[in-house]
Order: C-alpha cells, then sequence, then structure tokens
C-alpha cells in the first residue's frame, strides 16, 4: 500500500509501522519459537498441548510471536486457535462472548457463561484448538481462576497465556497450578543491535531508501531500551515530522522529537482502548489531582447518575482501580488515616 503518492514522500508504506503487521522472518526470537513450537507439537499428533505461559515487559514480541504460529499452524494443520486481548475482553464472560462471536459459534448474546462454554466446546468437537490470552493478568484474580479451570476441563484445548512477569501465576489456585502447568517462556528486552536490525527488515519496504542511515537507526534503538513497538512508533513518528518540515532524510531533532512524544502516545493509546468506566474514573482522578477511595466512588456514582449509565459495583470498583494501577496510569497510596482507605492520583 503506497501512503503518499508524492515522489518525494519519505513513508512509501504505512501499514509496514501497524502493530498488526507480522513480517515473514522473524529476527532476534528463535529460541522463544522453538520452545513454543516444542509444547505445540503434540497436537500434531493428536495428543494434548503442552500450555505455555509467555511473560516479558512491553515491546519484546510476546504477541507478534504467538500471532505468527498460530497463523502458520492454521495454514498448515487442522489445529484450530483464537487470540484474545483480555484488555478488552477483560472478564470471563466477555472472553467467551468474544469467542463466540468470532468463531461465529452464536448465541455470542447468551446471559450464561455455562451455555457460552458448553457450546464452544461443542463447536471444537474434541480437536484440537489453541486459546490465546493476551494480558491476562488484567481479568480479576477469581475470574482468571474459573476461566482457566473450565478450559483445562475440555479435552484437547491448549493455553497459552502471556503476562508482563510471572506475578499473575501466583493468583492462581494450587489445583488449578497444578493441572496447568505450564512451560514458561521469557521474553527478555531487545538488544540495540536486535533493534537495529528489526527496524531496517521494516524501513527497506516502508521508506525510501536514501531518507535513513545506520546512526539514525541505532540512535532509535538506543532510546528505546529493548522495546521493540517504541522503536517503530519512534521511527515512524520520525519519518513523518520529517516529512512535515519539508526535509528529504530523517535527522537526530527528528528522532529526538518523536521519541519525547511517545510517552504521551502510549498512555493516550492506553487510555483510549479502557472500557468507559476505567476512563471515567481516570478523569475524575484527574480532575480532583488527589482524592480518597471514598470520595472517588461518590464522585464517580455521580457522574453515573448524571450521565444516565449504571454504575458498577463496589467490588467491580476495586477490581477496576487495580487495572488502572497495574497499567501503570494511576498512584495508588494508602491514606493516613485509620482503616483501609487509599488515595488516588495520575502518574506523571
Amino acid at each position: 500500500m503506497v501512503y503518499y503518492e508524492n515522489e518525494n514522500s519519505i513513508v512509501v508504506d504505512i501499514d509496514i509501522f501497524d502493530e498488526t503487521y507480522i513480517p515473514t522472518n522473524i529476527l532476534a526470537r528463535s529460541s522463544q519459537i522453538r520452545e513454543l513450537q516444542l509444547c505445540i507439537s503434540p497436537a500434531l499428533r493428536d495428543k494434548r498441548l503442552i500450555h505455555a505461559w509467555l511473560y516479558g515487559k512491553p515491546g519484546t514480541g510476546k504477541t507478534m510471536i504467538t500471532k505468527y504460529i498460530l497463523d502458520r499452524l492454521k495454514e498448515e494443520s487442522r489445529i484450530g486457535g483464537i487470540y484474545i486481548n483480555c484488555w478488552k475482553s477483560n472478564s470471563y464472560y466477555s472472553v467467551l462472548d468474544t469467542m463466540l462471536n468470532e468463531l461465529k459459534i452464536g448465541f455470542g448474546d447468551e446471559r450464561d457463561s455455562r451455555l457460552k462454554l458448553y457450546k464452544f466446546e461443542h463447536f471444537i468437537e474434541n480437536k484440537q484448538f489453541i486459546i490465546i490470552l493476551d494480558e491476562i493478568d488484567l481479568i480479576p484474580v477469581r475470574e482468571r481462576n474459573l476461566m482457566i479451570y473450565n478450559f483445562l476441563g475440555i479435552r484437547k484445548i491448549g493455553l497459552i497465556l502471556i503476562s508482563e512477569s510471572r506475578h499473575p501465576v501466583l493468583g492462581l489456585e494450587d489445583r488449578i497450578k497444578s493441572r496447568l502447568n505450564p512451560r514458561f517462556i521469557h521474553f527478555a528486552p531487545y538488544t540495540a543491535n536486535e533493534l537495529t536490525e528489526i527496524l531496517k527488515e521494516r524501513i527497506l519496504i516502508a521508506l525510501r531508501p536514501e531518507s535513513w542511515n545506520e546512526a539514525i537507526l541505532r540512535k532509535v534503538a538506543t532510546l528505546s531500551e529493548g522495546d521493540a513497538r517504541k522503536a517503530i512508533q519512534t521511527l515512524k513518528n520520525a519519518a513523518e515530522l520529517a516529512e512535515e518540515s519539508h526535509s528529504n532524510i530523517i535527522k537526530t531533532e527528528h528522532i529526538k522529537k518523536a521519541f519525547s512524544s511517545i510517552k504521551d502516545l502510549r498512555k493516550s493509546y492506553s487510555l483510549k482502548k479502557l472500557p468507559e468506566d476505567h476512563r471515567l474514573l481516570y478523569d475524575l482522578i484527574r480532575k480532583h489531582g488527589t482524592i480518597l477511595s471514598g470520595q472517588l466512588w461518590k464522585a464517580y456514582v455521580k457522574e453515573c447518575i448524571k450521565r444516565e449509565i449504571k454504575p458498577i459495583a463496589r467490588r467491580t470498583f476495586s477490581h477496576y482501580m487495580e487495572k488502572l494501577k497495574r497499567l501503570n496510569l494511576i498512584r495508588v497510596e494508602r491514606a493516613r488515616v485509620r482503616g483501609r482507605i487509599h488515595v488516588f492520583s495520575i502518574m506523571d
């Protein structure tokens, strides 16, 4: 896809910078691919897969690798699978809802989770099937336990779970942890050399050859501190800034300006993906600067009445605040008063 028809444009294919783009040649992740393939290989012999838990910091390739392997499996075998981002489907119910809708099973609007699960199990008909649950730590612990327990009860289901650390495993009940018994696959941050090669492979397609050089790529790689998403977004923004300034090449000043905007962009992106109630709570905290938990709850209910929307339950409120904290959007501290009172503020 040509980005601009102008022959002086730097960017010639904007899609290469998109998060959904999966390169045909995956760099610097051969060991992780091999480990994940070993987990899946029993399914090729019609045996149950080895469950896998992928963990590592953002931008280390966890999502890309799982999608890459799932796509290849669908092309080369009869193994089925589905990828679900638990950021969007952040409850057991919504995960089932997404599965039924995306697989076009029907009954996606059914209220009973047990019926949803039954319909899914009936749909796969004892065939090998992989469920990828990305950012599984964003699902409340109780629902996470129930979901994994029920999925493990289906024959020939393989689970690939993804999180930033191994910490969410500790929240699982012992019986579920023992039954799941996942193979942990660590994704370390990319080195500067690895990021440079990843960027080079993309821009050979995405940018005009004369618009960049090795020094520019290395600068982006060094600034990004092992995060490929950050590096790719920085380079994309720098290329667009160069075009806007009518420059034929990407300069260091474009890189610095592009990188400085990444922090705010990532926060905006995070907030945009959040459900309405999460954004409302975040906006109320930002409006007050700092606010006690009880005061925030009252302000939230008042705003819901004003907007004529149904407020979430108080228990769910606690889960939502924990999610905002895990996403590094808010700061949570114990208030210097008696009782379990917390103070919320926005992260800088």
